[in-house]
């Protein structure tokens, strides 16, 4: 926040719920995190909320914005099957996924169907294999892309 306050950057944080649309979804929330994961095991409270329709949120912004980070914890899926209107609001994009719910593959394939070019992308070693250098096929990672 103080990075964003010093260069004088406009920026929001949504707090959103992203699934199915039209449905309630059911997720964890864990203790000492703010972070929640749809597909959650283990311990945490059980929360239930309606996801929220992202796209018609924004339908009456009129910007076209720089950058959005998605860290959504398996949720990823939906937002790129169903808000593909939304995300095309973004000039460059920083997606993390987690195989086996969001793989690596999925998610260079969605970027190619929009032609979208990766900038960037990191993952985890695969079978712990430094070696083996960054892949789409690795359990999780993130990738940067801009759409031209």
């Amino acid at each position: 926040r103080k990075a964003i306050a010093h260069n004088k950057l406009e920026w929001r944080c949504e707090q959103v719920v992203i699934g199915p649309p039209g449905q309630t979804v059911s997720f964890k929330v864990h203790k000492d995190s703010l972070g929640s994961n749809i597909y959650g095991v283990g311990r945490g409270r059980e929360c239930q909320s309606p996801t929220t329709d992202i796209t018609g949120r924004f339908a009456q912004e009129t910007n076209l914005f720089d950058l959005i980070k998605i860290d959504i914890e398996g949720a990823e899926q939906f937002l790129f099957e169903h808000h593909l209107n939304f995300l095309k609001r973004f000039r460059y994009g920083l997606c993390e996924w987690h195989a086996p719910i969001f793989s690596g593959p999925v998610l260079r394939d969605r970027l190619q169907q929009l032609n979208w070019r990766v900038l960037e992308m990191r993952s985890q070693e695969v079978e712990y294999d430094l070696k083996g250098g960054d892949s789409w096929d690795s359990p999780m990672g993130i990738a940067l892309w801009e759409n031209p």
